[in-house]
């Protein structure tokens, strides 16, 4: 059973890159050595965002 309650308005979804480019602490990220983190962040973000589409079935 869920007990929860859903709010997602978000039709497109921002890469998280782009949401971290304006935020001057994230930019170490930028470097070309840290390309991988970034993806792995995205991807890590990506997977959350599919587990909340699924919660939000549920209701």
């Amino acid at each position: 059973m869920c007990e929860r309650n859903f709010t997602l308005s978000a039709e497109k979804k921002t890469p998280v890159a782009d949401w971290m480019k304006k935020q001057g602490r994230f930019a170490h990220l930028f470097k070309p050595d840290n390309e991988k983190v970034l993806v792995e962040i995205q991807e890590y973000i990506d997977r959350k965002w599919e587990e909340l589409l699924r919660k939000e079935e549920c209701l």
